[in-house]
């Protein structure tokens, strides 16, 4: 995990972790998250001032480089969610999956309530997620057709970019 995606904490760096999540992101709903965010400030933290919509704009909310990992967990949160990419989550998840003999796995299944509750969950978000929103929210494009994902599949190399 390293190797490909760097350090987490150096934010200058750009084989970082953060630089890496934060390209990934760079498509997200940042300014419509971070609008619901700062609509429940003044009234929750008692600070009475509020804000003036009229003010706000999408280069100051976004900025020249919106940095995911610097933000509230809340906006992190809410923008993983909609835009579906907690789906990738469940790629390594269904990685290692693969490599537990499935008897084994079957009776963690039968056996034990969090593993049992964690696959249900897990079905249950990918059922809900809407793939094309989330295509257009990460990538900016509409999502291809299944041949055309095929295509990207197989030309997808797993070694990390070098520049």
């Amino acid at each position: 995990y390293y190797s490909f995606m760097g350090e987490l904490d150096d934010d200058t760096d750009k084989d970082s972790g953060n630089h890496n999540f934060n390209q990934l992101f760079s498509n997200a709903p940042w300014v419509s998250v971070i609008l619901g965010n700062l609509s429940s400030r003044p009234s929750k933290r008692g600070g009475g001032q509020g804000t003036d919509s009229d003010k706000i704009t999408v280069r100051s909310l976004r900025g020249d480089n919106p940095k995911l990992l610097n933000n509230r967990a809340i906006t992190v949160e809410r923008i993983s969610a909609h835009s579906g990419t907690h789906f990738l989550t469940y790629l390594s998840v269904y990685e290692g999956l693969k490599s537990i003999n499935y008897d084994e796995l079957h009776e963690m299944y039968l056996c034990g309530k969090s593993c049992r509750d964690f696959m249900r969950n897990t079905a249950l978000s990918l059922h809900m997620t809407d793939f094309d929103f989330a295509w257009q929210t990460m990538i900016g494009q509409p999502r291809p057709n299944k041949e055309q994902i095929a295509l990207l599949a197989k030309n997808f190399h797993r070694e990390k970019n070098e520049k």
